[in-house]
């Protein structure tokens, strides 16, 4: 019983940690993105928003969409002046 009791954690560790190593994954890739969007300065700027990517005025810009307790949600938001 002593046994089961060691060796229970340790599987749910194992076999939970592909899943955070998949989220840190998109989480870095989300980064790349937003950062991709900053450098595009002198051109037509892309926000990919819930319902797809589309180009933005010039008077708006991205900003990261978040959930109510702000945890980002991947997907842009479209801030306009």
């Amino acid at each position: 019983m002593k046994m089961l009791a060691l060796i229970a954690p340790l599987a749910i560790a194992l076999i939970g940690a592909p899943f955070g190593v998949a989220q840190a994954q998109t989480q870095k890739q989300t980064a790349a993105a937003a950062q991709k969007h900053k450098r595009t300065a002198g051109q037509s700027r892309i926000a990919c928003t819930v319902v797809g990517c589309q180009n933005i005025p010039p008077n708006c810009h991205p900003k990261p969409g978040m959930t109510w307790d702000g945890m980002p949600t991947g997907f842009d938001i479209i801030v306009c002046r």
